[in-house]
Protein backbone atom coordinates (compact mmCIF):
# COMPACT_ATOMS: atom_id res chain seq x y z
CA UNK A 1 0.00 0.00 0.00
CA UNK A 2 1.27 3.40 -0.88
CA UNK A 3 0.85 6.73 1.40
CA UNK A 4 -1.75 7.43 -1.48
CA UNK A 5 -3.99 4.21 -1.57
CA UNK A 6 -4.15 4.97 2.71
CA UNK A 7 -5.20 8.54 1.73
CA UNK A 8 -8.01 8.15 -0.56
CA UNK A 9 -9.13 4.92 1.57
CA UNK A 10 -10.48 7.60 4.09
CA UNK A 11 -12.01 9.46 1.97
CA UNK A 12 -15.33 8.48 2.90
CA UNK A 13 -14.52 8.01 6.51
CA UNK A 14 -17.01 10.43 8.81
CA UNK A 15 -15.29 9.43 11.69
CA UNK A 16 -13.52 12.21 13.77
CA UNK A 17 -10.05 12.96 12.43
CA UNK A 18 -8.54 16.39 13.25
CA UNK A 19 -9.39 18.07 16.41
CA UNK A 20 -7.90 21.56 17.32
CA UNK A 21 -8.91 23.90 20.13
CA UNK A 22 -11.67 25.35 18.75
CA UNK A 23 -13.18 23.17 15.66
CA UNK A 24 -13.99 19.33 14.57
CA UNK A 25 -12.44 17.28 10.82
CA UNK A 26 -13.68 14.63 9.68
CA UNK A 27 -11.55 12.51 7.53
CA UNK A 28 -13.89 13.32 4.29
CA UNK A 29 -13.99 17.02 5.16
CA UNK A 30 -9.75 16.97 5.26
CA UNK A 31 -8.82 14.66 2.12
CA UNK A 32 -12.05 16.25 -0.23
CA UNK A 33 -10.02 19.76 0.07
CA UNK A 34 -6.63 17.69 0.02
CA UNK A 35 -7.69 16.53 -3.53
CA UNK A 36 -8.99 20.51 -4.36
CA UNK A 37 -5.34 21.43 -3.57
CA UNK A 38 -4.07 18.09 -5.27
CA UNK A 39 -6.26 18.96 -8.63
CA UNK A 40 -4.61 22.67 -8.60
CA UNK A 41 -1.09 21.35 -7.96
CA UNK A 42 -1.18 18.63 -11.10
CA UNK A 43 -2.96 21.60 -12.93
CA UNK A 44 -0.25 23.56 -12.82
CA UNK A 45 3.10 20.96 -12.93
CA UNK A 46 3.59 18.20 -15.73
CA UNK A 47 5.89 16.82 -13.54
CA UNK A 48 7.25 15.41 -10.08
CA UNK A 49 8.26 18.90 -8.30
CA UNK A 50 10.24 19.01 -4.73
CA UNK A 51 6.78 21.94 -2.64
CA UNK A 52 7.76 23.43 0.47
CA UNK A 53 5.65 23.21 2.82
CA UNK A 54 6.00 26.36 5.68
CA UNK A 55 2.86 26.24 7.92
CA UNK A 56 2.22 25.74 11.53
CA UNK A 57 0.60 22.78 13.21
CA UNK A 58 -3.16 23.37 11.58
CA UNK A 59 -5.39 21.53 9.40
CA UNK A 60 -4.24 23.59 6.49
CA UNK A 61 -0.91 21.41 7.20
CA UNK A 62 -2.69 18.46 7.11
CA UNK A 63 -4.43 19.17 3.90
CA UNK A 64 -1.64 20.16 1.90
CA UNK A 65 0.60 17.53 2.69
CA UNK A 66 -2.08 14.95 1.67
CA UNK A 67 -2.38 17.38 -1.71
CA UNK A 68 1.13 16.64 -2.60
CA UNK A 69 0.93 12.94 -2.06
CA UNK A 70 -1.93 12.73 -3.92
CA UNK A 71 -0.99 14.92 -7.04
CA UNK A 72 2.75 12.52 -7.37
CA UNK A 73 4.60 15.39 -5.97
CA UNK A 74 7.44 15.60 -3.24
CA UNK A 75 6.83 17.16 0.35
CA UNK A 76 9.65 19.51 2.14
CA UNK A 77 8.28 20.51 5.76
CA UNK A 78 10.12 23.74 6.65
CA UNK A 79 9.97 24.76 9.84
CA UNK A 80 6.88 28.03 10.10
CA UNK A 81 9.35 29.86 12.15
CA UNK A 82 12.95 29.36 10.30
CA UNK A 83 14.32 33.01 9.17
CA UNK A 84 14.51 34.10 6.10
CA UNK A 85 18.01 32.93 4.76
CA UNK A 86 17.70 29.53 6.58
CA UNK A 87 14.40 29.32 4.30
CA UNK A 88 16.33 30.81 1.76
CA UNK A 89 19.21 27.90 1.97
CA UNK A 90 16.47 24.94 2.32
CA UNK A 91 14.91 26.09 -1.12
CA UNK A 92 18.04 26.29 -2.67
CA UNK A 93 19.57 22.77 -1.24
CA UNK A 94 16.23 21.04 -2.20
CA UNK A 95 15.52 22.02 -5.12
CA UNK A 96 12.18 23.54 -4.20
CA UNK A 97 9.95 24.70 -6.73
CA UNK A 98 7.28 25.80 -4.77
CA UNK A 99 6.48 27.15 -1.22
CA UNK A 100 2.93 26.60 0.66
CA UNK A 101 3.16 29.24 3.46
CA UNK A 102 1.39 31.18 5.76
CA UNK A 103 4.12 33.75 5.91
CA UNK A 104 3.46 37.47 4.83
CA UNK A 105 3.16 37.99 1.07
CA UNK A 106 5.54 41.14 1.24
CA UNK A 107 8.38 38.90 2.87
CA UNK A 108 7.66 36.17 1.17
CA UNK A 109 7.87 38.13 -2.45
CA UNK A 110 11.73 38.62 -1.70
CA UNK A 111 12.54 35.41 -0.62
CA UNK A 112 10.65 34.08 -4.08
CA UNK A 113 12.61 36.64 -6.00
CA UNK A 114 15.62 35.43 -5.07
CA UNK A 115 15.48 31.75 -5.43
CA UNK A 116 13.11 32.09 -8.52
CA UNK A 117 10.43 29.50 -6.62
CA UNK A 118 6.85 30.35 -7.08
CA UNK A 119 4.85 30.35 -3.99
CA UNK A 120 0.94 29.80 -2.47
CA UNK A 121 -0.05 31.93 0.70
CA UNK A 122 -2.62 29.29 1.87
CA UNK A 123 -4.77 31.75 4.55
CA UNK A 124 -4.81 34.08 1.40
CA UNK A 125 -6.00 32.35 -1.23
CA UNK A 126 -4.75 29.18 -3.77
CA UNK A 127 -3.71 31.34 -6.64
CA UNK A 128 0.42 30.02 -7.66
CA UNK A 129 2.44 32.99 -7.41
CA UNK A 130 4.76 32.13 -10.25
CA UNK A 131 8.90 33.01 -10.61
CA UNK A 132 10.32 32.66 -14.21
CA UNK A 133 12.57 29.67 -13.59
CA UNK A 134 10.65 27.94 -11.18
CA UNK A 135 9.78 24.27 -11.53
CA UNK A 136 13.01 22.21 -11.18
CA UNK A 137 12.27 18.82 -11.71
CA UNK A 138 12.91 16.52 -8.29
CA UNK A 139 15.68 14.61 -8.49
CA UNK A 140 14.82 12.23 -5.61
CA UNK A 141 13.72 8.44 -6.77
CA UNK A 142 10.31 8.43 -7.45
CA UNK A 143 9.01 6.11 -4.16
CA UNK A 144 10.33 9.09 -1.77
CA UNK A 145 7.35 11.08 -0.64
CA UNK A 146 8.69 13.16 2.09
CA UNK A 147 12.41 14.77 2.85
CA UNK A 148 12.45 15.49 6.44
CA UNK A 149 15.43 17.72 8.57
CA UNK A 150 17.45 15.77 10.74
CA UNK A 151 17.18 16.37 14.62
CA UNK A 152 15.23 19.74 14.33
CA UNK A 153 17.20 21.60 12.23
CA UNK A 154 16.33 24.51 10.58
CA UNK A 155 18.93 25.24 8.39
CA UNK A 156 20.56 21.82 7.55
CA UNK A 157 20.56 20.53 3.48
CA UNK A 158 20.57 17.16 5.14
CA UNK A 159 17.46 16.14 4.04
CA UNK A 160 16.45 12.30 4.83
CA UNK A 161 14.42 10.56 1.97
CA UNK A 162 11.56 8.70 3.02
CA UNK A 163 9.54 6.47 0.87
CA UNK A 164 6.14 5.05 1.51
CA UNK A 165 7.30 1.79 3.04
CA UNK A 166 9.80 3.58 4.98
CA UNK A 167 6.58 5.25 6.75
CA UNK A 168 3.70 3.26 6.43
CA UNK A 169 5.89 0.13 7.96
CA UNK A 170 7.52 2.28 10.68
CA UNK A 171 3.74 3.59 11.85
CA UNK A 172 2.33 -0.30 11.79
CA UNK A 173 5.27 -1.26 14.03
CA UNK A 174 4.33 1.94 16.34
CA UNK A 175 0.83 0.57 16.32
CA UNK A 176 1.66 -3.01 16.78
CA UNK A 177 4.07 -2.16 19.99
CA UNK A 178 1.91 -0.24 21.69
CA UNK A 179 -1.66 -1.59 21.48
CA UNK A 180 -3.01 1.19 19.48
CA UNK A 181 -6.32 1.29 18.37
CA UNK A 182 -8.67 2.87 16.09
CA UNK A 183 -9.86 4.53 19.56
CA UNK A 184 -6.68 6.38 20.57
CA UNK A 185 -6.65 10.28 20.07
CA UNK A 186 -3.25 11.53 19.45
CA UNK A 187 -2.11 14.65 21.19
CA UNK A 188 0.34 16.40 18.67
CA UNK A 189 2.68 18.83 20.75
CA UNK A 190 5.71 19.04 18.55
CA UNK A 191 6.02 20.61 15.25
CA UNK A 192 4.29 18.59 12.27
CA UNK A 193 7.39 19.35 10.41
CA UNK A 194 9.77 17.19 12.07
CA UNK A 195 9.59 13.67 11.73
CA UNK A 196 8.26 12.52 15.28
CA UNK A 197 5.00 14.13 14.96
CA UNK A 198 4.27 13.65 11.16
CA UNK A 199 5.64 10.46 10.88
CA UNK A 200 5.23 8.63 14.00
CA UNK A 201 1.45 10.64 15.01
CA UNK A 202 0.27 11.60 12.07
CA UNK A 203 1.06 8.67 9.58
CA UNK A 204 0.01 6.28 12.62
CA UNK A 205 -3.37 8.08 13.01
CA UNK A 206 -3.96 7.86 9.25
CA UNK A 207 -3.40 3.85 9.42
CA UNK A 208 -5.16 3.32 12.18
CA UNK A 209 -8.05 5.97 11.42
CA UNK A 210 -7.98 7.26 14.66
CA UNK A 211 -8.22 10.63 15.93
CA UNK A 212 -5.62 13.90 15.92
CA UNK A 213 -5.42 17.08 18.30
CA UNK A 214 -3.37 20.00 17.37
CA UNK A 215 -2.18 21.88 20.00
CA UNK A 216 -0.74 24.81 18.80
CA UNK A 217 -0.32 26.57 22.04
CA UNK A 218 2.40 27.53 24.33
CA UNK A 219 3.95 24.41 25.95
CA UNK A 220 3.19 25.43 29.70
CA UNK A 221 2.40 22.43 31.68
CA UNK A 222 -1.01 23.26 32.56
CA UNK A 223 -2.11 24.80 29.30
CA UNK A 224 -1.08 21.16 27.76
CA UNK A 225 -2.99 19.43 30.68
CA UNK A 226 -6.63 20.76 30.20
CA UNK A 227 -5.78 20.38 26.48
CA UNK A 228 -5.52 16.41 27.17
CA UNK A 229 -8.22 16.69 29.36
CA UNK A 230 -10.76 18.55 27.13
CA UNK A 231 -9.80 16.66 23.75
CA UNK A 232 -9.74 13.27 25.85
CA UNK A 233 -6.21 12.21 24.94
CA UNK A 234 -4.99 8.94 24.82
CA UNK A 235 -1.66 9.20 23.76
CA UNK A 236 0.84 12.15 23.76
CA UNK A 237 5.21 11.85 22.74
CA UNK A 238 7.78 14.25 23.99
CA UNK A 239 10.96 15.32 23.39
CA UNK A 240 13.26 15.18 27.09
CA UNK A 241 12.55 18.90 27.58
CA UNK A 242 9.46 18.92 27.42
CA UNK A 243 9.21 15.75 29.02
CA UNK A 244 11.22 16.49 32.09
CA UNK A 245 8.62 20.04 32.41
CA UNK A 246 5.62 17.54 32.72
CA UNK A 247 7.23 15.82 35.30
CA UNK A 248 8.33 18.25 36.90
CA UNK A 249 5.08 20.20 37.15
CA UNK A 250 2.36 20.48 39.88
CA UNK A 251 -0.41 21.37 36.89
CA UNK A 252 0.49 17.82 35.31
CA UNK A 253 -1.54 15.10 37.27
CA UNK A 254 -3.10 12.41 36.48
CA UNK A 255 -6.53 12.95 38.01
CA UNK A 256 -6.78 16.12 35.45
CA UNK A 257 -5.97 13.61 32.66
CA UNK A 258 -8.24 10.50 32.70
CA UNK A 259 -8.07 9.26 29.17
CA UNK A 260 -4.45 9.23 29.29
CA UNK A 261 -3.09 5.88 29.03
CA UNK A 262 0.80 6.42 27.28
CA UNK A 263 3.11 9.23 27.78
CA UNK A 264 6.28 8.58 24.73
CA UNK A 265 9.51 10.13 25.19
CA UNK A 266 12.37 10.27 23.42
CA UNK A 267 14.68 12.39 20.83
CA UNK A 268 17.79 12.39 23.39
CA UNK A 269 18.79 11.55 26.64
CA UNK A 270 16.55 11.67 29.34
CA UNK A 271 18.06 11.63 33.02
CA UNK A 272 17.43 8.70 35.21
CA UNK A 273 16.49 11.13 37.93
CA UNK A 274 13.58 12.32 35.34
CA UNK A 275 12.71 8.71 34.21
CA UNK A 276 12.30 7.61 38.20
CA UNK A 277 10.07 10.46 38.88
CA UNK A 278 7.77 9.76 36.36
CA UNK A 279 7.49 6.60 37.00
CA UNK A 280 6.48 7.66 40.48
CA UNK A 281 4.06 10.22 39.60
CA UNK A 282 2.51 8.53 36.68
CA UNK A 283 1.91 4.95 37.89
CA UNK A 284 -0.88 3.22 35.67
CA UNK A 285 0.42 4.77 32.40
CA UNK A 286 2.37 3.18 30.14
CA UNK A 287 5.69 4.87 29.90
CA UNK A 288 7.72 4.36 26.41
CA UNK A 289 11.20 5.18 26.25
CA UNK A 290 11.71 5.73 22.64
CA UNK A 291 14.79 5.55 20.40
CA UNK A 292 14.79 7.02 16.83
CA UNK A 293 16.30 8.76 14.18
CA UNK A 294 14.81 10.23 10.99
CA UNK A 295 16.91 8.08 8.96
CA UNK A 296 14.65 5.38 10.53
CA UNK A 297 11.36 7.04 9.68
CA UNK A 298 11.85 7.25 12.93
CA UNK A 299 11.67 4.69 15.83
CA UNK A 300 13.85 1.80 16.54
CA UNK A 301 13.09 0.47 19.64
CA UNK A 302 10.96 0.97 22.52
CA UNK A 303 11.25 0.50 26.33
CA UNK A 304 7.77 0.47 28.26
CA UNK A 305 7.68 1.10 31.76
CA UNK A 306 6.92 -1.97 33.25
CA UNK A 307 11.15 -3.00 32.39
CA UNK A 308 12.61 0.93 33.38
CA UNK A 309 13.69 -0.39 36.93
CA UNK A 310 14.60 -3.37 35.72
CA UNK A 311 16.74 -2.68 32.70
CA UNK A 312 17.42 0.64 34.07
CA UNK A 313 19.20 2.97 31.34
CA UNK A 314 18.20 0.78 28.71
CA UNK A 315 16.09 2.09 25.49
CA UNK A 316 14.47 -1.50 25.06
CA UNK A 317 14.12 -4.17 22.20
CA UNK A 318 13.70 -3.14 18.51
CA UNK A 319 10.27 -2.99 17.05
CA UNK A 320 9.12 -5.29 14.59
CA UNK A 321 10.80 -5.88 11.30
CA UNK A 322 14.11 -3.64 12.48
CA UNK A 323 17.36 -5.76 13.40
CA UNK A 324 20.00 -4.25 15.24
CA UNK A 325 24.22 -4.89 15.57
CA UNK A 326 26.99 -3.32 16.66
CA UNK A 327 29.78 -3.02 14.61
CA UNK A 328 33.25 -1.95 16.27
CA UNK A 329 34.96 1.55 16.03
CA UNK A 330 38.10 3.19 15.44
CA UNK A 331 37.70 3.82 19.01
CA UNK A 332 37.43 0.46 20.70
CA UNK A 333 33.64 1.07 21.06
CA UNK A 334 30.26 -0.35 19.11
CA UNK A 335 28.40 1.43 16.84
CA UNK A 336 24.40 0.72 16.81
CA UNK A 337 23.47 -0.10 12.99
CA UNK A 338 19.84 -1.16 12.01
CA UNK A 339 18.06 -2.55 8.97
CA UNK A 340 15.20 -2.68 8.34
CA UNK A 341 11.77 -1.65 5.67
CA UNK A 342 11.42 1.79 7.55
CA UNK A 343 15.59 2.86 6.75
CA UNK A 344 16.06 5.81 4.01
CA UNK A 345 17.70 5.23 1.09
CA UNK A 346 19.58 8.49 1.63
CA UNK A 347 19.93 12.31 1.83
CA UNK A 348 18.78 14.18 -1.03
CA UNK A 349 21.92 15.49 -3.17
CA UNK A 350 24.49 13.50 -0.80
CA UNK A 351 25.82 11.07 -2.50
CA UNK A 352 28.82 10.58 -0.15
CA UNK A 353 26.76 11.88 2.91
CA UNK A 354 24.13 9.08 2.19
CA UNK A 355 27.34 6.27 0.93
CA UNK A 356 29.17 6.89 4.39
CA UNK A 357 25.55 6.46 6.10
CA UNK A 358 24.44 3.49 4.57
CA UNK A 359 26.75 0.25 4.21
CA UNK A 360 25.78 -3.12 2.90
CA UNK A 361 22.15 -2.43 3.79
CA UNK A 362 22.79 -1.34 7.50
CA UNK A 363 22.33 2.21 8.42
CA UNK A 364 24.94 3.75 11.22
CA UNK A 365 23.21 5.74 13.39
CA UNK A 366 25.94 7.03 14.85
CA UNK A 367 25.17 6.37 17.91
CA UNK A 368 27.61 4.32 20.44
CA UNK A 369 25.80 1.78 22.43
CA UNK A 370 26.17 -2.16 24.17
CA UNK A 371 23.09 -4.74 24.11
CA UNK A 372 22.89 -7.13 27.07
CA UNK A 373 22.30 -10.80 27.54
CA UNK A 374 18.47 -10.25 26.81
CA UNK A 375 18.55 -7.98 23.88
CA UNK A 376 18.26 -4.84 25.44
CA UNK A 377 19.71 -1.90 23.75
CA UNK A 378 21.79 0.87 25.79
CA UNK A 379 23.07 3.76 24.19
CA UNK A 380 26.04 5.15 25.53
CA UNK A 381 27.42 8.18 23.43
CA UNK A 382 27.48 9.23 20.02
CA UNK A 383 30.98 9.11 17.66
CA UNK A 384 31.01 12.23 16.52
CA UNK A 385 30.32 14.51 20.40
CA UNK A 386 33.64 12.02 21.42
CA UNK A 387 35.80 14.01 24.01
CA UNK A 388 39.12 12.69 24.17
CA UNK A 389 40.70 13.40 27.39
CA UNK A 390 44.84 12.31 27.83
CA UNK A 391 43.91 9.29 24.86
CA UNK A 392 40.43 8.33 27.08
CA UNK A 393 37.31 8.27 25.52
CA UNK A 394 34.75 10.54 27.00
CA UNK A 395 31.04 10.65 25.82
CA UNK A 396 29.33 14.62 26.81
CA UNK A 397 25.77 12.52 27.32
CA UNK A 398 27.30 10.58 30.03
CA UNK A 399 28.19 13.31 32.21
CA UNK A 400 24.92 15.39 31.22
CA UNK A 401 22.68 12.64 32.64
CA UNK A 402 24.72 12.82 35.94
CA UNK A 403 24.81 16.72 36.34
CA UNK A 404 20.83 16.88 35.27
CA UNK A 405 20.49 14.52 38.12
CA UNK A 406 21.54 17.52 40.55
CA UNK A 407 18.57 19.39 42.52
CA UNK A 408 19.55 23.11 41.93
CA UNK A 409 20.58 22.22 37.59
CA UNK A 410 17.60 23.03 35.08
CA UNK A 411 20.19 22.17 32.21
CA UNK A 412 23.60 21.54 31.03
CA UNK A 413 25.65 21.50 28.07
CA UNK A 414 28.76 18.97 28.20
CA UNK A 415 32.06 19.62 25.56
CA UNK A 416 35.76 19.68 24.86
CA UNK A 417 38.12 22.50 24.68
CA UNK A 418 41.05 21.63 22.83
CA UNK A 419 44.40 21.69 25.56
CA UNK A 420 47.96 21.43 24.67
CA UNK A 421 48.78 19.00 28.03
CA UNK A 422 45.56 16.91 27.82
CA UNK A 423 44.07 16.83 24.40
CA UNK A 424 41.24 18.37 25.55
CA UNK A 425 39.48 19.19 28.30
CA UNK A 426 35.69 18.79 29.74
CA UNK A 427 34.17 21.88 30.39
CA UNK A 428 30.29 22.53 31.01
CA UNK A 429 28.07 25.17 30.96
CA UNK A 430 24.95 25.00 33.66
CA UNK A 431 21.43 26.80 34.17
CA UNK A 432 20.72 26.76 37.55
CA UNK A 433 17.29 26.12 39.11
CA UNK A 434 18.21 28.58 41.94
CA UNK A 435 21.61 30.28 42.52
CA UNK A 436 23.95 29.47 45.23
CA UNK A 437 27.63 30.88 46.12
CA UNK A 438 28.58 26.75 46.41
CA UNK A 439 26.50 25.72 43.21
CA UNK A 440 30.35 24.67 41.65
CA UNK A 441 31.26 22.72 44.89
CA UNK A 442 28.10 21.14 45.37
CA UNK A 443 28.33 19.65 41.38
CA UNK A 444 31.89 19.10 41.50
CA UNK A 445 31.11 17.06 45.17
CA UNK A 446 28.32 15.21 43.11
CA UNK A 447 30.66 14.19 40.43
CA UNK A 448 33.15 13.13 42.68
CA UNK A 449 30.77 10.29 43.52
CA UNK A 450 29.47 9.07 40.65
CA UNK A 451 32.03 9.36 37.89
CA UNK A 452 36.06 8.54 37.69
CA UNK A 453 38.39 12.10 37.71
CA UNK A 454 39.27 12.32 34.34
CA UNK A 455 35.87 12.60 33.40
CA UNK A 456 34.64 15.52 35.72
CA UNK A 457 34.66 18.62 34.02
CA UNK A 458 37.57 21.20 34.84
CA UNK A 459 35.63 24.09 34.40
CA UNK A 460 32.03 25.09 34.77
CA UNK A 461 30.58 28.24 33.70
CA UNK A 462 26.98 29.67 34.83
CA UNK A 463 24.67 30.36 31.49
CA UNK A 464 20.92 31.67 31.12
CA UNK A 465 20.55 29.60 27.60
CA UNK A 466 21.62 26.58 26.05
CA UNK A 467 20.85 26.68 22.54
CA UNK A 468 18.82 23.56 21.41
CA UNK A 469 16.86 22.61 18.11
CA UNK A 470 13.55 23.16 17.50
CA UNK A 471 12.88 19.10 18.55
CA UNK A 472 14.67 19.85 21.43
CA UNK A 473 17.96 18.64 21.31
CA UNK A 474 21.43 20.33 22.30
CA UNK A 475 23.43 21.96 19.37
CA UNK A 476 26.39 20.69 19.98
CA UNK A 477 28.27 22.61 17.01
CA UNK A 478 29.11 25.82 18.68
CA UNK A 479 30.54 24.13 21.76
CA UNK A 480 33.67 22.58 19.48
CA UNK A 481 35.99 24.96 21.52
CA UNK A 482 39.71 26.03 20.99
Amino acid sequence: MSLKDLILRNQDNEEIFILTETDTFSYCDIIKQAVIYANLLKNNYNKRVNIGLILPNSVEYIEWLFAIILSDNLAVPIFNQSSSNEIKNIIKSCDISLCITSIDCNIFYDIAEECRVSYINCFDNTLIKTHKGSGKKSLAPNNIRIMISTSGSTNNPKRVMLSDENIISNAEAISESLHYTNKEIFGIFLPLCFASANISQLFTTLILGSTLALYNGIKMAGRMAKFIHEKKITTITLVPSLFKIIVESTDFILQHMPTLKTICFGGGPSCETTIECALKKFKGINLTHMYGQTEAATRISHMCSKYMTWKKGSVGKPLKGIKVKLIPTDNHEQEICISGPNVTCGYYRQKKLSNDTLKNGWLHTGDLGKIDNDGYLYITGRKRNLIIYCGLNVYPEEIENIINQISIVDDVIVYGKKDKIFGERICADIILKKDTDSWENIIITYCEKLLPNYKIPSELKKVSTIERTNNGKIKRNHKIEC
